[in-house]
């Protein structure tokens, strides 16, 4: 026994200073006071500790949940600061997501499920509005007592905005102020949603008046307020077609797909791209656009959207 305890004398004498060695039973004690520290470090505005301590944390103990929340959080907060770590933060909590997923319920520690509300937010942040939503909403399933609800409905409002979805939007804004009336940001939220909605009904009216230049000049104050409003962008393109500014529309149908490419609303934008390409004569072009429907919506269900794109796609010999 005694020349067992030198033996490990002398193997603890041979790790790096920084090594700690540790009984298979002291992993957990020691990965969780390195969380721990880690956690400080990060309340301390000390990201790039937090992510070393973490980590650590996380070779000490694999099983652990909490380091891997640790190491998103890290990330997302170096994100936040320096637009960096995105794809690192989003690898860390999917692969706690995974882990919670495949482990019973009573191994998995409540505060290893707030990866879904870290999550979400980080979507949120890059602009991933499609994920941000059924991570918001799985938080908010979990825990429907949070504290956090005002701004956790706010972020599913604001994801649903920028994904063309405005009355979902107004619902989840109505819902954030019901949760907490003084939760100013959805108030204005809300506002900002009816205030683009107005300007865009005020458009449409004068282009039903047969106005289109007018329509088109509310338009551009809609714009100096909401470049990204989906239906305004849509109707200003529309204008400009009916106004014999081809080239003009095709830039705005660019700039909605820059915004949104994966938005299924651009479906029926890219066959009115193609088809005004067409008309320019640029036909490589116009094929380019509506083939990228076909590898984006690969299942689109509107039946009329798809036989157009055949259509269109058999004038171009394809």
């Amino acid at each position: 026994m005694r020349i067992f305890r030198i033996m490990l004398l002398l193997l603890a004498s041979l790790l790096p200073a920084q090594a700690v060695f540790c009984a298979p039973a002291e992993y957990d004690k020691y990965s969780r006071s390195l969380y721990k520290d880690g956690m400080s470090a990060l309340k301390a505005g000390e990201d790039a500790k937090a992510l070393s301590l973490f980590k650590e944390a996380a070779a000490a103990d694999p099983k652990d949940f909490l380091p891997l929340l640790g190491i998103g959080r890290a990330n997302q907060m170096l994100f936040e600061r320096t637009m960096r770590n995105y794809g690192e933060a989003d690898q860390a909590f999917t692969k706690l997501t995974e882990k919670i997923i495949a482990a019973p319920a009573p191994e998995v520690p409540p505060e290893a499920l707030q990866v879904y509300l870290f999550h979400g937010f980080l979507y949120l942040k890059g602009g991933d509005y499609e994920r941000a939503i059924p991570a918001l909403e799985k938080y908010l399933e979990l825990d429907k007592e949070t504290e956090k609800a005002a701004q956790i409905l706010n972020g599913i409002g604001i994801a649903n905005y920028y994904l063309g979805q405005y009355d979902l939007a107004v619902v989840y804004f109505k819902r954030a102020l019901e949760a907490d009336p003084a939760f100013s940001e959805a108030r204005f939220n809300m506002r900002s949603v009816f205030t683009r909605i107005t300007a865009y009904s005020e458009a449409q009216v004068l282009l039903r008046a047969g106005d289109p230049k007018k329509a088109l000049g509310r338009i551009e104050k809609l714009k100096e307020i909401a470049p990204r409003y989906l239906p305004g962008r849509e109707l200003e393109a529309r204008v400009l077609l009916i106004l014999g500014r081809p080239e003009e529309a095709v830039r705005v149908f660019e700039e909605i797909l820059g915004f949104y490419p994966a938005n299924p609303k651009t479906y029926w934008i890219r066959i009115e791209m193609g088809r005004t390409l067409m008309t320019l004569g640029k036909r490589d072009r116009a094929r380019a656009i509506l083939l990228d429907n076909l590898v984006r919506f690969p299942n689109q269900q509107d039946q009329q959207a798809r036989m157009e794109l055949v259509n269109l796609l058999g004038q171009l010999g394809n």
